[in-house]
């Protein structure tokens, strides 16, 4: 560069003209743009993966060792007292029913219309044993289809409810019980209507009170359960 003072040709890096002594003013360096980072490919949204929780895993356990008791007890004592009528056939195929429908949902190995399908399945196997063994395949229309239809709307209401998560934990044995009661005042209205030719509702509304008894426990422990957890 020169010197703008007295135009002596100063090496590069001097700051004072040797000639004159003027004071050169130093070049600022430019900033160097720095490279922007290439924008990250947006992720495709995962789809939720179906499988059992933790909580879904503890209830199947637990629901299945609660079943596995009256079986043994039902199978033991009619081998033993009844060896040729085998009734225990009938209990054994409603606890395995109970268990398809109750734990199915809240394993989530399936979609919901399909945990429905299933479910619904069972029972249509069960009440079709039921009804060849007790005579009474020829009241199919009057008490059979509307068990039947009501089981139905049942299962698809629980199965949608449990597997879309909008019921979770101790509340998904209160929807069951709720369901429960319901079906069986539904079973006792058929039954006298077939066999008493009149309405009584009577087993059934001692069921009626027991569920309900059975949704305040539960409902009081999960709400003192979500207090803890807060605190």
């Amino acid at each position: 560069m020169f010197c703008p003072n007295c135009g002596t040709n100063v090496p590069a890096g001097d700051a004072v003209c040797p000639n004159c002594g003027y004071s050169l003013p130093q070049a600022q360096p430019q900033p160097q743009p720095q490279p922007q980072p290439a924008p990250a490919a947006q992720a495709a949204p995962t789809k939720a993966k179906r499988g059992p929780t933790k909580n879904g895993k503890n209830f199947a356990a637990i629901f299945s060792a609660l079943l596995v008791f009256p079986a043994t007890i039902c199978i033991a004592t009619d081998l033993m007292f009844h060896k040729y009528d085998y009734w225990f056939s009938y209990v054994v195929g409603a606890l395995l029913v109970i268990w398809i429908v109750a734990v199915l949902p809240v394993m989530r190995i399936t979609p919901p219309a399909v945990t429905a399908i299933i479910s619904f399945a069972a029972i249509v196997c069960y009440a079709f044993f039921v009804a060849s063994k007790a005579g009474w395949l020829e009241k199919l229309k009057e008490f059979w289809m509307p068990l039947l239809i009501l089981s139905a709307a049942l299962i698809a209401i629980a199965s949608v409810l449990i597997g879309g998560k909008h019921v979770k934990g101790l509340h998904i044995l209160s929807l069951l019980s709720a369901e429960a009661a319901v079906f069986f005042v539904c079973l006792e209205f058929l039954l006298d209507r077939q066999v008493n030719q009149a309405v009584e509702l009577r087993w059934s509304l001692i069921l009626l009170c027991g569920f309900v008894s059975v949704i305040a426990v539960v409902e009081a422990v999960n709400f003192v359960l979500n207090n803890k957890e807060k605190n």
